[in-house]
């Protein structure tokens, strides 16, 4: 076998990194969607002006 060719141990490691990193962005847009609100009537009331009651 040549020193440049790719193993299949190789690939097991680069899959595996692969894998890894995928999991790392599914997590991380799992934390941007609950902090964003994933509802897509959250946060319009408070961007809403309420008329005051008193009126």
């Amino acid at each position: 076998m040549n020193e440049e060719e790719i193993s299949s141990n190789d690939l097991e490691i680069i899959g595996a990194g692969f894998e890894t990193l995928a999991s790392l962005f599914t997590f991380l847009a799992l934390v941007k969607a609950k902090e964003e609100g994933t509802n897509p009537l959250k946060g319009t009331e408070s961007s809403r002006k309420k008329a005051p009651d008193n009126v």
